[in-house]
């Protein structure tokens, strides 16, 4: 008899989908997709978004249905985003862009982990994920 071992859902950042962003007008909203990859069943889980409070203004992290997946901010210049795998495969960062000193800034995606209430075991895979937003100021 061979004993039945289930997979861990698994459950990662696609990183080649979060694009750097250009804009030419100051002050322009701008969108950076977020995919996630997962296998196996639902997981709730959570990751963090870092930005300059310089230059971007977030107005929030939306699901197609224009829900908003913050749900907190651990300081004034990062936010932390919650979903459920089996449901929420792109989620949508929104920020305004003021360029100040330079005409690029980033954002810094991580701390991709399992959400407080979460109870299931699942494997994570991914590293910081950074994307870059630019104006030709």
């Amino acid at each position: 008899l061979s004993p039945f071992v289930k997979a861990t859902p698994t459950i990662s950042l696609d990183q080649k989908s979060i694009q750097n962003i250009y804009t030419d007008i100051i002050g322009d909203d701008v969108v950076i997709p977020i995919t996630i990859l997962h296998t196996g069943s639902s997981v709730n889980a959570e990751f963090t978004i870092h930005y300059d409070t310089i230059s971007l203004i977030y107005h929030g992290t939306f699901d197609l249905s224009n829900g908003d997946h913050t749900t907190g901010r651990p300081d004034n210049h990062s936010a932390r985003i919650t979903f459920n795998s089996e449901i929420d495969t792109v989620l949508f960062a929104k920020f305004s862009f003021y360029p100040v000193d330079s005409s690029c800034t980033h954002i810094i995606i991580d701390s991709l982990r399992g959400a407080k209430n979460t109870i299931q075991c699942f494997s994570i895979l991914t590293n910081s994920t950074v994307a870059e937003i630019c104006s030709p100021i």
